[in-house]
């Protein structure tokens, strides 16, 4: 029988690699003649987008093209979709609205991405973004869970509205109910699920290279990725770009 190493102390595999400096990041994969990419990020949280002034951008030193959502609908390029679809309780599936990698129109997030630069250096293509002009029409927006559940709160999607994605529970509420009603003292507590952050030794990176001259179609298209779920990138990218797994 092998131990279960419960109670004991389990060396890690890839430490030895990592303090002796062989780790091999995304950055240490790069070939000749590879181009960098930069994004605009928007810094209103609710916005229309009224327009974009690329021509600056796309005349500066180094850059190979600049993209918007707009092109990005133009070159079929399909939409963000979901892992997993989270049945509601009343059995309907939950809201989906269309959600892209650049956004074409409107803005909900801060951060949320409205344009990005190819270019032939990291620094080029940072110094095009800052060349760009996003005229914006910015909208209430919310950032508190509950004033976002309220009738009149700003709405974010068509397709949820009071911007709910799912309503749904689990398990039978009126045993939970009984306890309740039974228990001497109660006690009511709103708790937060704040973001953790880890520390990655690898910020997000990918690389992609074509490969004209393979695959069933005459092309294909090798990713890498710092993530820890390439299974599910190789799938969403083949669903947006419209090419077989």
């Amino acid at each position: 029988m092998h131990p279960q190493g419960i109670g004991k102390s389990v060396l890690r595999r890839e430490d030895n690699r990592m303090l002796l400096g062989k780790g091999q990041y995304v950055a240490d994969l790069l070939p000749e003649n590879t181009y960098y990419c930069a994004f605009l990020r928007s810094p209103h949280a609710h916005a229309l987008i009224q327009g974009i002034d690329i021509e600056v951008a796309k005349n500066s030193l180094g850059v190979v093209s600049v993209l918007t959502g707009q092109d990005m609908l133009q070159d079929g390029i399909g939409k963000m979709t979901p892992l997993w679809m989270i049945p509601g309780a009343d059995g309907s599936q939950m809201n989906e609205p269309p959600r892209y990698s650049i956004t074409p129109d409107r803005v909900r997030h801060v951060g949320e991405i409205v344009a990005l630069v190819v270019a032939r250096t990291v620094n080029q293509a940072i110094d095009a973004i800052e060349l760009i002009e996003v005229d914006y029409e910015v909208l209430n927006a919310v950032v508190d869970v509950k004033q976002a559940a309220q009738n009149n709160a700003p709405q974010l999607h068509q397709e949820a509205p009071n911007n709910l994605c799912v309503r749904f529970h689990r398990g039978s509420s009126a045993p939970v109910d009984a306890a309740f009603a039974k228990a001497t003292h109660t006690i009511e507590v709103d708790i937060i699920n704040h973001r953790i952050i880890c520390a990655a030794l690898e910020p997000r990176a990918v690389l992609a290279q074509p490969s004209p001259s393979r695959g069933d179609d005459g092309h294909e298209l090798t990713l890498w990725s710092a993530t820890q779920v390439p299974h599910h990138i190789r799938k969403l990218t083949s669903e947006q770009l419209n090419i077989p797994e």
